[in-house]
């Protein structure tokens, strides 16, 4: 029987459920469907790997695996998760407690999927070369519109590309664009979720296989992808907009100079001010 190898997951996770809490969701139901996740991956395999990023409010920490002092042992990772169950709902507490209200409309997703593809590559980097690896990032959020995020969360899927990482996205809120980009763009999948208490479901079912398994279940219909992109002056999802020939920067309303490279463009009957030129300080003999 030919060896599966390891499976890595990486899991990024918004805890920014506010959309779940209006629609009647009970966000620590959310949290437990999480935990029980990742229990269940680690228990497919003693060699599957997990890591467990959280983004809240303007921080990213990764809450597992834990760091570990030089006087522990390194344990199986799933006692080390069981372990440590109680310290992930704890510190989830103190990060959600901390966060002021106002930071709580966008987490920094972009971040955490970057601390997560770091976590792989570190972990890729320390397995002989004819270890077989099978490493896969999930995100999961509650708020449907990122596109905030949209440059430097295209940046990051194109790394996974070129990274050959797979990324799923799991959305309990309102469809989003942007992720469904990032799952096409690295051959992942992107699921919305109806209901907040069926997430456990479609997270077993959707999520938990890897590689050839996936391919025999029968996944929901691929949404059509949204790939409209985000002007760079409101951060909005535009179909026609204008680009800069020099930085390729994308704005909803023509503009004479480019905010991102500061050209200015001669547009025909406009007269602009000539950029002021700096005197140079005479030297002296």
């Amino acid at each position: 029987m030919e060896d599966p190898g390891e499976h890595l997951l990486a899991i990024v996770l918004d805890t920014n459920l506010t959309s779940v809490v209006s629609s009647g969701g009970d966000a620590g139901a959310v949290l437990d469907s999480i935990l029980a996740f990742c229990n269940a991956h680690l228990m497919s395999s003693t060699a599957n790997l997990l890591c467990l990023t959280v983004a809240h409010g303007r921080e990213n920490r990764v809450l597992f695996p834990p760091e570990l002092d030089d006087g522990q042992s390194a344990q199986a990772h799933y006692e080390l998760f069981s372990q440590s169950s109680s310290g992930i709902v704890r510190q989830l507490k103190a990060m959600m407690e901390a966060a002021p209200p106002d930071l709580l409309t966008s987490a920094p997703m972009a971040a955490g999927l970057a601390m997560s593809l770091c976590f792989i590559s570190r972990v890729s980097r320390e397995r002989p070369p004819h270890a077989r690896l099978q490493k896969r990032v999930l995100i999961v959020s509650g708020q449907g519109t990122v596109s905030a995020q949209y440059m430097d969360l295209m940046n990051v899927f194109f790394t996974a590309q070129k990274l050959e990482i797979q990324v799923d996205a799991c959305v309990l809120g309102a469809e989003s664009g942007v992720l469904q980009q990032g799952a096409d763009i690295t051959g992942g999948v992107c699921v919305r979720v109806p209901q907040p208490r069926g997430l456990l479901q479609y997270l077993l079912w959707a999520f938990l296989p890897f590689g050839e398994q996936r391919q025999k279940l029968a996944l929901p219909e691929p949404p059509v992808v949204d790939y409209r992109a985000a002007c760079f002056c409101h951060r909005q999802l535009v179909s026609v907009g204008f680009v800069c020939s020099v930085c390729l920067s994308i704005f909803c309303k023509f503009a004479p100079i480019c905010s991102t490279c500061h050209t200015v463009f001669k547009v025909k009957g406009m007269s602009l001010p000539k950029p002021s030129k700096r005197k140079r300080p005479k030297q002296g003999l």
